[in-house]
């Protein structure tokens, strides 16, 4: 016989405390359910990030969950309010509360623009927005504050378990290392004195909760006229989560995790307590029932029992069915269906000339399905942000499955046809489910926030935010961080933890590591790092800190606090609490206005050639263009979106890419479904025609010719859906969905209906269950072909830019700061292009590489500039100096006038110096340096030897010399000749001085500054020269890394005996010979550019690697047994030499390495 509950917990911590709570409310909930708890309030401080997450995990454990919120004081006045939710009401002034909390101010009231975290005032808020919810408050401040302010029974006394145990030192520890603590939080000293003591510099979520003595918040509960109530404060689930705890702290803080002090911690006990724990702990207390007078069941104290009666107020929960669409204005007489009418049919006659009536069919059929699922004001929205886009100049393009709707090409927001690709509507947008639509934009990166700008303008700033993200310890983050707590030195723990993948399947810190060649003599042995991986291992997946969603915005229909609770990025943008995933399940529909760098390197390539004297209009281009074809299907697409990786090169030679259509194809091909699924690799084999172009099925010849036969796109599983079994493709997307998702309950009905829609079909049940078969292995990781369409189309044409305008675009694409490589290995492609490159120079470079014009158009040339933003250490108020100084007064003449006119430290001068920004100024590099040691250098007594051996002696002319600019000595040269033309000269005394009264002058005249003759050095030798530029640069300007820096192999070869060749490297060629030498042994000498770990078939680890020299690039892989060998020798830094076996995969080359030297 199942047990009436006698206890609710309403005070609950999850992880989304960030580092404050320990466990995720699955965990909590979980607990709670074997304690035989059924209601529970998950209460995070200060956020309602958790809150779908909570609710979610409720529902699978069966708990009732209630909505709370732990609220506390910005101003470190002591005391916190668990707000609980009672009604829908409740539920909007809590995301109020909540905001407010966070930013000073309601956003959904409109914005304040001066208002501050610290504005926020507990009480007043709780006074503002206490309709709809209840109070536990665990301070005498508080319920003294809210006295006669809220009804009584609206707020209980929230006594701790911690409480119970009388009076205790509220003062913190004395830390033994002052130096690892944070700096102190400035409040005024009553505040400070209040709050138990000096607080630190106040987190993101501030430590847990001060318990007072349970007889003094009694005592206020009886003066003040409110209730008792048992209300553990728990921070974790079981019993033995403490330890956890800390290491959370100690992150938190950037301390110690032996020198925390105990304020940083919550008061034990802070476990999830079973009823009779909670009954036993508070039986002795006294109870105060104020205005919840209520009989309690035998045996339950009368303050835990009413935990029961305040959980049973509590049981509003937020709609997550619900769709709420943002409002837009509108013309009057017109609704939102009648003006995305009047718009799709007018970009229609705009697109397609003549207007055919397929176009008119398929425009009817999708603004009908629009309409009737209320859609149309959204479509507006979305039209009203990219016009803008337009009108501003701003590239722009809508992507992913919104490019299979028709309607979003008429208006603009896609580039693809629909018609011409073949792509599936309800792919987008299915009648048959009442999923919301999902248009992404991809705009200019560099001017993305100009858009989204004017959305919270267009908008309203009341209605608008961006989306929040909450970012997870990865496996790097939880070693380096759990490191730093343990005290285990920075240069240590880094040497570990860099070479852990950033994912891991399973969380097993130890199984990753001594899978990892890299890490062959981690000391396992050493107790701290034992206790390092342990810790690591608890923090896998759990919340870290906030981030900023790339472009995820949601436009409420009202007062955005109305749906959600928001605050402050640290880019300063107002963001949701909620992340994206959450902000949908609450009903608001999210836009994806994305960054795409692509876009701004395509747009300032353009503009870069227009300045060059050339026009280009990409739009415009042959997608059959000869050149570019040649440079696809030889896989020179190095720096170019979404074809630049080793795997995409390769299938690009492979398959012969050779224009726009051939692009599209290869970026759904290297996808994992069709690499997966075999259907890749049937593809390459049937384009080389080692095997015949079969579909899966006769019927499918039409559906699947264009693609050999086999399938690349999720819109292919709908189609092969349609032909084959005749469904309709609104169910076929359902389908496809259900395959994706793998939702194993539905799985067997669909593969029955399938066949048996086959077979109705005139298909033969065993043809029905092997393309069944072929269908649902790749159906779950298929690419959608619309996205595939659009990504190709930009794919094609920074393959086009970089093959007719090499210069320019390598100067576009650097600009951009993106790419799959580092930036040295586009730096040698575009010097292997032709393409001169120039060092930095403080009076050409700008920010970022730029291209310099050589000759008149249109038979410039260009050459690429270094910019100056790729010197390492230079601040971004000196690089903006040093721009500004340039336009408002001339080029810089000499080192003097550069630091008088920039105020440049000194490190940021030698850095400059050493990597050739001053190599104009015709001197050697160690002379500027040694001129700049003398500026710098402050001015010191002069050794006693000096005053008596003239050898020895300073010269004041030749210091003067050394800080004199060519203007000094200019304004100088004027004053002399000026002189010698009144035909006199000065003499000793002041008898010719006029002085007024007050003025002063010299006895004697001051002597010309003579001309700077800097010591005779000489330059830096070549080979420091590069070590200097990769240090500073992160590039070498004149020759390639390996002709600069030594190969580590070299000392182990020369150490090898002397056995006539047979242990020697074999053969040595150039990269990019590789392919002339299929089948030989031969070795290669290159810079490591890129490298990939994967999993074999057998459960063991290969990687990949991209090695570079000056001739080109060539692909390497290392099988299990090399790998675990030879693997190490991937650490080091310098050139790497590895021979092994060329092997000819499908036209791809690769050397299958069998020995790293």
């Amino acid at each position: 016989m199942a047990h009436s509950p006698t206890y609710v917990p309403l005070r609950v911590h999850g992880h989304h405390s960030l580092l404050t709570g320990v466990d995720s409310p699955a965990e909590l909930c979980a607990r709670a359910r074997r304690l035989g708890i059924d209601t529970l309030a998950l209460a995070d401080v200060d956020s309602t990030t958790g809150l779908v997450d909570a609710l979610e995990a409720a529902r699978a454990h069966g708990v009732r969950p209630i909505v709370a919120v732990e609220l506390s004081d910005p101003s470190g006045e002591p005391g916190r309010l668990v707000t609980l939710v009672r009604d829908r009401r409740g539920y909007r002034n809590l995301l109020r509360l909540a905001s407010a909390r966070r930013l000073g101010y309601d956003p959904g009231a409109g914005p304040a623009p001066d208002a501050a975290e610290e504005d926020f005032d507990l009480i007043h808020a709780a006074v503002e927005y206490g309709e709809g919810l209840l109070f536990l408050a665990d301070h005498p401040r508080l319920l003294v504050g809210l006295m006669g302010r809220v009804p009584p029974e609206q707020v209980l006394a929230a006594v701790s378990v911690a409480a119970l145990g009388g009076a205790r030192d509220p003062r913190p520890r004395r830390t033994r290392n002052t130096h690892l603590a944070p700096p102190r939080r400035t409040a005024p000293p009553a505040t400070r004195a209040a709050e138990h003591g000096e607080w630190p510099d106040s987190p993101k979520t501030p430590p847990p909760a001060r318990s007072v003595p349970a007889r003094e918040l009694i005592e206020a509960a009886r003066a003040t006229g409110f209730a008792t109530l048992a209300v553990p404060d728990v921070y974790h689930a079981a019993p033995g989560g403490a330890a956890a705890g800390r290491v959370r702290a100690a992150i938190k803080h950037n301390a110690l995790l032996y020198d925390l002090p105990d304020t940083w911690l919550a008061e034990p006990p802070a476990h999830l307590p079973a009823p009779a724990e909670v009954s036993a702990l508070y039986a002795e207390l006294p109870d105060v029932p104020g205005p919840w007078a209520g009989a309690a069941p035998a045996g339950v104290p009368p303050m835990v029992a009413r935990t029961l009666a305040v959980a049973e107020r509590c049981r509003y929960l937020p709609p997550t069915t619900e769709v709420f669409f943002p409002k837009i204005d509108l013309e009057a007489g017109e609704s939102a269906y009648s003006q995305l009418c009047r718009l799709a049919f007018n970009g229609a006659r705009r697109r397609y000339r003549p207007l055919r009536p397929e176009v008119l069919a398929r425009l009817e059929y999708e603004l009908s399905t629009i309409d009737r699922l209320g859609f149309a004001p959204y479509f507006l929205l979305v039209k009203r942000i990219a016009d803008h886009a337009r009108t501003e100049g701003v590239p722009c393009v809508g992507r992913g499955s919104a490019a299979d709707s028709l309607v979003a090409y008429c208006l603009q927001l896609t580039d693809a046809d629909p018609l011409r690709y073949g792509l599936i509507f309800e792919r987008f947008l299915n009648p048959a489910r009442s999923d919301r639509p999902d248009i992404d934009l991809d705009f200019c990166w560099r001017r993305r926030d100009e858009i989204i700008e004017h959305v919270y303008e267009l908008f309203g700033h009341e209605r608008t935010a961006m989306i929040s993200t909450v970012n997870t310890f990865g496996p790097r983050a939880a070693v380096r961080e759990t490191a730093l707590a343990e005290g285990i030195p920075p240069a240590e723990l880094h040497r570990w933890a860099r070479v852990l993948p950033y994912h891991l399947a399973d969380a097993d810190l130890r199984s990753a590591l001594r899978d990892t060649p890299e890490a062959h003599d981690f000391p396992y042995d050493d107790e701290r790092w034992a206790r390092v991986l342990d810790a690591a291992t608890s923090l896998l997946g759990v919340p870290r800190h906030f981030g900023l969603h790339p472009g995820g915005v949601v436009v409420a229909p009202g007062p955005i606090t109305d749906f959600v609770a928001c605050q402050r990025a640290a880019k300063g943008v107002l963001t949701t609490q909620l992340d994206k995933n959450a902000v949908e399940a609450v009903g608001l529909v999210k836009m994806d206005l994305l960054g795409n760098r692509a876009l701004t390197v395509l747009d300032d390539g353009v503009r870069l050639l227009h300045e060059g004297g050339v026009e280009v209009d990409l739009e415009a281009i042959d997608e059959d263009d000869p050149r570019t074809g040649l440079a696809l299907s030889e896989g020179r697409t190095l720096a170019c979106f979404q074809v630049e990786s080793p795997g995409m090169r390769n299938l690009l030679r492979q398959t012969g890419a050779g224009d726009m259509d051939a692009v599209i194809e290869a970026v759904a091909l290297i996808r994992p479904g069709p690499a997966g699924s075999g259907m890749k690799d049937a593809y390459v084999r049937r384009f080389r025609g080692l095997e015949a172009a079969e579909p899966p099925h006769p019927d499918l010849a039409e559906v699947l010719g264009k693609s050999q036969g086999v399938m690349l796109y999720q819109e292919d599983v709908m189609q092969v859906a349609a032909t084959l079994a005749g469904m309709e493709l609104a169910e076929a997307d359902l389908l496809r969905r259900a395959l994706q998702k793998r939702r194993t309950e539905e799985l067997e009905p669909l593969c029955e209906r399938f066949v048996t829609g086959c077979i109705a079909r005139g298909v033969a049940r065993e043809d029905a269950e092997r393309v069944w078969e072929l269908v649902s292995n790749f159906a779950s990781f298929g690419f959608c072909k619309a996205h595939a369409v659009t990504y190709g189309r930009i794919a094609y044409r920074t393959v086009w830019l970089k093959t007719h305008h090499p210069a320019v675009y390598m100067a576009a694409f650097l600009a951009s700061e993106t790419g799959y490589y580092e930036r040295r290995v586009y730096v040698e492609e575009a010097r292997r292009l032709g393409v001169a490159l120039l060092p930095p120079d403080v009076n050409r470079s700008a920010a970022e590489f730029t291209v310099e014009w050589r000759g008149s158009p249109p038979a410039a040339v260009g050459a690429l500039r270094v910019g100056l933003g790729q010197v390492k250490g230079l601040s971004q108020d000196t690089l903006d100096a040093i721009v500004r100084a340039r336009e408002e007064q001339g080029p810089f003449l000499s080192l003097p006038g550069f630091l008088d006119r920039t105020r440049a430290r000194t490190d940021e001068a030698r850095h400059l110096i050493q990597c050739g920004a001053f190599d104009a100024f015709d001197h050697t590099r160690p002379q500027l340096l040694w001129r700049l040691h003398l500026l710098r250098t402050p001015a010191r007594r002069p050794p006693r030897a000096a005053a008596h051996d003239a050898r020895h002696a300073l010269d004041p002319a030749g210091l003067a010399a050394c800080s004199s600019t060519p203007e000094r000595r200019t304004d100088e040269a004027v004053r002399a000749a000026r002189d010698r033309s009144r035909g006199w000269r000065p003499g000793p005394g002041l008898g010719s001085c006029a002085l007024e009264p007050g003025e002063s002058a010299t006895l004697f005249p001051e002597p010309e500054t003579p001309a700077l003759a800097l010591p005779g050095l000489p330059d830096t030798p070549r080979a420091e020269r590069g070590r200097l530029e990769y240090d500073l640069l992160g590039l070498t300007v004149h020759e390639h890394p390996t002709a600069i820096f030594p190969c580590p192999a070299d000392e182990r070869i020369a150490a090898l005996p002397p056995d006539g060749g047979r242990r020697r490297p074999a053969r040595p060629i150039a990269c990019a010979e590789l392919a002339d030498f299929e089948g030989g042994r031969v070795t290669l000498r290159g810079w490591p550019a890129a490298t990939r770990r994967v999993r074999t078939s057998s459960d063991e680890w290969m990687r990949f690697v991209t090695l570079e020299d000056e001739t080109g690039l060539a692909e390497a892989v290392l099988f299990p047994g090399t790998y675990r060998r030879d693997g190490q020798r991937l650490a080091e830094f310098g050139t790497l030499c590895v021979s092994g076996v060329v092997r000819n995969e499908l036209g791809a080359y690769c050397l299958e390495v069998e020995r790293i030297w």
